[in-house]
C-alpha cells in the first residue's frame, strides 16, 4: 500500500458464477469495517459504500481480496 491517507482499493465478489453458493439475497446497504491498528484490536473507522438503487445479490461465496495500491490490482 501506499502512504498513509492515500487510496486503497479492494476487490468483492459477491457471489459464486457457478451458482453454488447458498443462502442468496439482495443487500441494499454494505458498511465496510476496517481492522484497527493492531490484528487483535477491536475493529477501527467503517465506510458506508453506495449500492445501487436496486440493491445487489450476494451469497455464500462472499469474498474480498487484499488492500491493493490500484483498482486494475484489485480486481485482477
Amino acid at each position: 500500500m501506499g502512504a498513509r491517507g492515500g487510496s486503497g482499493y479492494a476487490g468483492v465478489r459477491l457471489s459464486a458464477a457457478d451458482g453454488s453458493g447458498e443462502n442468496g439475497t439482495t443487500g441494499h446497504k454494505l458498511t465496510v469495517i476496517f481492522q484497527g491498528r493492531t490484528p487483535r484490536s477491536d475493529a477501527g473507522p467503517t465506510a458506508t459504500v453506495k449500492l445501487p438503487a436496486k440493491g445487489v445479490y450476494y451469497d455464500s461465496k462472499l469474498t474480498a481480496t487484499y488492500w491493493q495500491s490500484s483498482a486494475t490490482d484489485a480486481l485482477r
